[in-house]
């Protein structure tokens, strides 16, 4: 196994996602419609609208990003795949606060949402 230095994983991850561009692209979008989808119909539709599309953020980005020729992976023993990989709990159970904001006070999921990210 090869041993990275925090350098060297950052270049890998770096060359394996095309620098995360189709991921912001992606998220952005999401988050653009979700504020469509708020205005144009309700605030309860928008976010749902967010926890579906935001479920598709990652599987959308990777499409994208096969599309435009990179790989889409790092190299077996960047740590830095693992860290990305433990993170997705907390973001998970930060998106289930932020809806139980929303049933509070709908007002509060999108400021929770942008706290969580």
């Amino acid at each position: 196994m090869t041993e990275f230095t925090i350098e060297a994983a950052q270049a890998d991850m770096r060359q394996g996602y095309l620098w995360g561009a189709p991921s912001v692209l992606v998220s952005g979008s999401v988050w653009l419609v979700a504020g469509v989808v708020a205005s144009a119909v309700s605030a309860q539709a928008a976010v749902l609208t967010l926890l579906a599309g935001g479920a598709l953020i990652f599987p959308i980005s990777m499409l994208l990003t096969k599309l435009l020729g990179i790989s889409g992976k790092h190299t077996a023993g960047n740590k830095l795949g693992t860290l990305a990989g433990e993170g997705t709990f907390w973001l998970l159970a930060g998106c289930a606060i932020a809806y139980g904001m929303s049933v509070l006070r709908i007002e509060w999921f999108f400021p929770t949402m942008l706290l969580v990210i």
